[in-house]
């Protein structure tokens, strides 16, 4: 039997080879050559970045504000700043600043209107001697201190805050609106307090000085009850305690709503 012959590749397959071992070949010098790095597939955090940078900044929101109603503006208050044009988002800022700081604000005045039936009630009730009504008179004034210094406070915060707002590009007549609408809003359930304790503190002072002034014009019987020689005298006194009465019910009332 006559062997078969393998037949020669025709043309258009030689090519083809060709074309093969050229890739082939230019891929391993690609490969070897110094220097070359292959392009790294875009990982996880890649991708997560290139979001980010395409992600759109958020919308701008503004607030209905308006220089007529000044506590309009408090209403930026409830705004994110990074939403808000930026001459709104200045103003939003200087009243977030402020929310923390007026919650620095005295309020030992609350705890002496707790203690004003054991600081003066009490030992008015049972005074009899200079000393007691000197001691009255130092708790009295304390209260009265006490009461002052919170107001002054917040007198002080709402201008400190008035010239912030002007910075942050109100007028200043609304910035000084805005302000005090802010400290209002904010001493609302503080101001009867510390009030009620200025108020109880110089009812207390008026009480002794009457018992001063009428020193041999009183005494106290046996009984705890205060015995005067004067009508005028005991007239001066009991107008002078029952509005003291009255202010520490008063007194009484703010502290029960105080937060």
């Amino acid at each position: 039997m006559r062997p078969r012959v393998k037949p020669e590749p025709g043309p258009v397959v030689a090519v083809a080879l060709l074309l093969v071992a050229f890739v082939v070949t230019a891929v391993v010098f690609l490969v070897r050559k110094p220097g070359f790095v292959a392009p790294a597939r875009p990982g996880r955090a890649a991708v997560a970045a290139s979001s980010a940078v395409l992600k759109p900044p958020p919308s701008v929101v503004p607030v209905a504000v308006s220089p007529g109603n000044p506590a309009s503006y408090l209403e930026l208050l409830n705004a994110d700043p990074e939403r808000l044009p930026p001459e709104q988002a200045r103003i939003a800022n200087a009243l977030n600043h402020a929310v923390s700081g007026i919650s620095q604000g005295p309020d030992n005045y609350v705890a002496l209107g707790r203690r004003v039936d054991q600081d003066i009630v009490q030992p008015l009730n049972t005074a009899k001697t200079q000393v007691d009504l000197d001691n009255l008179r130092t708790a009295g004034q304390r209260l009265c201190d006490e009461g002052k210094q919170a107001r002054d406070f917040y007198t002080t915060f709402a201008t400190t805050l008035t010239g912030k707002l002007a910075e942050a590009g109100l007028a200043a007549e609304v910035a000084g609106q805005v302000a005090a609408k802010f400290v209002e809003r904010t001493q609302s359930t503080r101001e009867p307090v510390f009030s009620g304790v200025e108020t109880v503190g110089r009812d207390a002072i008026a009480c002794v000085d009457v018992l001063v002034r009428n020193q041999k014009r009183w005494h106290r019987n046996a009984s705890g009850t205060l015995a005067f020689r004067a009508k005028a005298v005991r007239t001066a006194y009991q107008t002078s305690s029952n509005q003291l009465r009255r202010d520490v019910d008063k007194l009484d009332q703010a502290i029960a709503q105080y937060r």
